[in-house]
């Protein structure tokens, strides 16, 4: 019943997610444009690289041959291997005025940075309008949250990115190493237990930090830092039922994504396949990570003793009362 609710929060605040979709458009259309300006070089060759690589259609390939049973592991440790190597070679290719590998990594990693910030520029407004939304039924305009919390987000987005990014890099060193132990004995099957290893890892990393948002914005007075701290002490008794909801909505998110990558590998030649897939991959990943971050405030309400509304009432009268307090 609770998981319920909390989807039903998620629909009826579907405006919500277009908007802060909207917004981070908008925020990476302009850091894009300004980079172009300022360092024109470095971000045409960044583009030069992305194009290069081709990460999405080597993740086509390896789905489409696990679904059709055809997945060979001597063949998958040679192409990773040459992914790595032609990402090694990139990022060192990165031009910097001191001509130095170091400085390249580095400019590498700020990018790398730059992008998880953007991702999540959001993230606190969306908690924000949530909370208030479950609160008070009520909603109020959301530039108005983007702007007046605008220095939080960026202290959030820049805690989020120092904490995460290690646990990531954790989660693939322990997927691949997962995965290389156990090759010899379960041969090309070793990659579903692999990933399904990688899917648990990930979700418990996203349950690990499930109550920091709702803090946040329910605690507005409380500092980024302890309001992590306080969320990971109230996360603690109920981590569980936190985490079996979130994993079904990511476990979701990646058979919806892996049927798309299935379903479009026969487009017809005059779409974009890469471009369809995007797309499709992208907006299944958005209402999926915003329907988490729904289940996850609801779970802090819930954890809190607290009561929320699930959806929207309308209620008579309302619209004079606001009419009036306009005048």
């Amino acid at each position: 019943m609770q998981f319920v609710k909390a989807l039903g929060v998620s629909v009826h605040n579907w405006k919500v997610m277009v908007k802060a979709l909207f917004c981070q458009l908008l925020i990476i259309a302009l850091v894009i444009t300004c980079a172009n300006l300022l360092f024109s070089d470095l971000s045409q060759q960044v583009s030069q690289i992305m194009e290069s690589l081709q990460l999405g259609e080597f993740f086509r390939t390896v789905i489409t041959d696990i679904s059709e049973g055809s997945f060979n592991s001597s063949e998958f440790a040679v192409q990773l291997q040459d992914m790595i190597d032609r990402i090694t070679q990139s990022i060192q290719s990165l031009p910097n005025f001191l001509n130095r590998v170091e400085l390249s990594y580095i400019i590498a990693i700020i990018i790398v940075c730059i992008y998880r910030m953007l991702v999540s520029a959001t993230d606190v407004t969306v908690a924000y309008q949530l909370n208030e939304f479950m609160t008070s039924n009520a909603r109020r305009p959301f530039t108005w949250y983007f702007f007046k919390k605008f220095g939080k987000s960026l202290r959030f987005t820049l805690l989020q990115f120092v904490i995460s990014g290690p646990m990531d890099l954790l989660i693939i060193f322990g997927v691949a190493g997962f995965y290389v132990m156990f090759l010899v004995a379960f041969k090309w099957w070793a990659i579903i237990p692999a990933l399904l290893l990688g899917l648990v890892l990930y979700t418990i990393r996203h349950v690990f930090l499930a109550f920091w948002l709702p803090t946040i914005a329910a605690t507005d007075a409380v500092s980024v830092y302890n309001a992590l701290r306080d969320g990971i002490a109230k996360l603690m008794y109920c981590f569980w039922k936190v985490f079996w909801k979130n994993f079904v909505i990511l476990l979701t998110v990646v058979l919806l994504s892996v049927g798309v990558v299935i379903l479009t590998r026969n487009l017809p030649e005059t779409l974009n396949t890469s471009m369809v897939t995007l797309v499709a991959t992208s907006i299944i990943s958005l209402v999926g990570f915003f329907t988490m971050k729904c289940v996850n405030m609801a779970e802090y309400f819930k954890a809190n003793n607290r009561p929320f509304f699930y959806k929207r009432f309308n209620v008579y009268g309302t619209e004079i009362v606001r009419k009036k307090a306009v005048k």
